[in-house]
């Protein structure tokens, strides 16, 4: 791998890695990568067979600019792949990020998401980070990704996507409590897919699994009518 230690874009697809240590080596290797996209990554073997690897030391020298990673349930929840975001968060590795496009890591579980907002904390040192993908999954409570969100100074552009249920969707009545700025700073407009524009700054909330004209309609419509109408920046 030290032969492409020059190389500064990455696109691993449906790649096997035995450990988070193994992949972490990987990436140590590639001194100038600036942009990676990790698609549908696999670990081997069982991950009851390979517990939690020791903390690596927490430097890096790699310094990404941009992340898009997507994964299935499998990698999501394996005690790996959260030693792996350790890494991301704890090493540096993120710090000078730009784009942070977690579009296809289903936020499934309370791991995901600790791992998710600690990936976020990491970003504060980052004066660039502009943009940020991710999609929660049923029945989870991400309020704990709030304070990480509102903390990104820079952030312009939060794309979410949340699956067809009221408990997904209520949250999202919250979401004004993510960012600081003070209130009646912007004027918010509702667009027919779910965008909310203002002051420069940009959100977009998606369902996954159903169309926009069923989604806006009824009680769960007027809920997320409310939660979009209710930014202020």
């Amino acid at each position: 791998m030290r032969r492409f230690e020059h190389l500064g874009h990455l696109l691993l697809q449906q790649v096997s890695f035995l450990s988070a240590h193994d992949l972490r080596r990987t990436f140590e290797c590639l001194r100038n990568l600036k942009h990676l996209v990790f698609f549908c990554p696999q670990w081997l073997y069982s991950k009851v067979d390979h517990p939690p690897c020791r903390r690596p030391r927490p430097h890096s020298r790699i310094r990404l600019e941009t992340l898009s990673l997507e994964a299935q349930a499998g990698w999501i929840t394996d005690t790996r792949s959260i030693d792996f975001l350790d890494w991301l968060s704890a090493s540096g590795a993120i710090s000078n990020i730009r784009e942070l496009r977690l579009w296809g890591l289903t936020l499934i579980d309370d791991g995901i998401i600790a791992a998710v907002s600690r990936m976020l904390c990491a970003t504060q040192q980052s004066a660039r980070l502009d943009t940020v993908d991710t999609i929660l999954g049923p029945d989870v409570d991400w309020t704990p990704l709030h304070a990480s969100l509102a903390s990104l100074p820079r952030l312009n552009h939060l794309h979410l996507a949340c699956p067809y249920d009221a408990a997904s969707l209520s949250q999202l009545t919250d979401t004004r409590t993510m960012w600081s700025h003070p209130p009646n700073a912007g004027t918010g407009s509702t667009a027919p897919c779910g965008v909310s524009e203002s002051n420069g700054c940009l959100l977009i909330v998606e369902s996954v699994s159903v169309p926009w004209a069923k989604l806006l309609s009824g009680e769960i419509g007027m809920m997320l009518r409310g939660a979009v109408n209710g930014l202020r920046w």
